[in-house]
């Protein structure tokens, strides 16, 4: 498969997988407003519709990859592959990259930037020279700096969750999909500390 086309492909389905998991988030953030708020004479309004994608262009890397993760952020994109994070400008130039390396973990998933720092999900699913161990099973979550790319501080989640993917961090609260049972891990971030 071609580069131009694996970014296509990659884009649009880590599109409509995003859009799933943030009509998903914005549903259940929804429903816990709305539990216990409502009186018998106030009618409860719709769940917010599904929203729809639409690919409107591609763009073929000249330098990097696009493999795993993208992240919009002011300043252009990241994006990352199993063990590399890669930094562009808005016309999608290489600006960095870095081999990210957590111990314990051997596979970078899906990325998030938000207020300077990425936000990625690394996991172990277990596998070790073809054979499934689900012992070995390690979900961790990492904050890299979006300027050095090196990662300031990490969290093993794996108690909570096994199979780690979407992360998203909205300055409060960390969103983690988990693709173990498709559910949604949420985590306050309190001095330091996932609670």
């Amino acid at each position: 498969m071609s580069c131009q086309r694996s970014i296509s492909v990659n884009c649009r389905l880590w599109s409509r997988g995003l859009l799933k998991c943030l009509t998903i988030v914005g549903l259940l953030v929804w429903v816990s407003a709305r539990a216990g708020a409502h009186t018998e004479n106030e009618s409860l309004p719709t769940a917010p519709r599904p929203m729809e994608s639409e690919l409107l262009g591609n763009v073929k890397l000249r330098e990097g990859h696009a493999g795993q993760g993208l992240a919009s952020a002011p300043n252009g994109y990241y994006a990352s592959t199993s063990s590399t994070l890669y930094r562009f400008n808005h016309d999608w130039q290489l600006v960095a990259s870095r081999e990210i390396r957590v111990e314990g973990v051997n596979h970078m998933g899906a990325i998030h930037f938000h207020d300077g720092f990425v936000w990625a999900g690394f996991l172990n699913h277990g596998k070790t020279d073809g054979k499934y161990d689900p012992k070995k099973n390690r979900s961790i979550i990492a904050k890299i700096d979006g300027e050095t790319l090196k990662v300031v501080a990490t969290w093993d989640i794996t108690a909570d969750c096994t199979w780690i993917d979407p992360v998203c961090f909205d300055g409060t609260r960390l969103w983690v999909g988990e693709m173990h049972n498709l559910g949604i891990h949420r985590y306050r971030l309190v001095n330091g500390e996932l609670v």
